[in-house]
């Protein structure tokens, strides 16, 4: 599953806690996809930097989270992801 859908799936989950209350989920999605394209913490945080992006270290916070709740529902699902909550 590409990082992409799964963020998809749980960033517009208000329940999911991958997004702070007063976050856009506009920036946070640029932040991510910004990343996941350029994997570069300079082009992040200049993104930051002119409002349109969560910084550099949130993405990163964002991305591990997302990777342990991955995780632990696969560990649930016996080894098997679904995009189904």
């Amino acid at each position: 599953m590409h990082i992409s859908q799964i963020v998809k799936h749980h960033i517009c989950l208000a329940s999911s806690g991958f997004r702070h209350q007063n976050e856009n989920p506009q920036v946070v999605g640029l932040g991510l996809k910004v990343h996941q394209a350029i994997p570069s913490k300079a082009e992040v945080d200049m993104l930051h930097w002119f409002g349109y992006s969560v910084s550099y270290e949130r993405v990163f916070r964002i991305e591990t989270q997302l990777a342990a709740a991955v995780l632990k529902q696969a560990a649930q699902n016996n080894g098997i992801y679904s995009q189904i909550a």
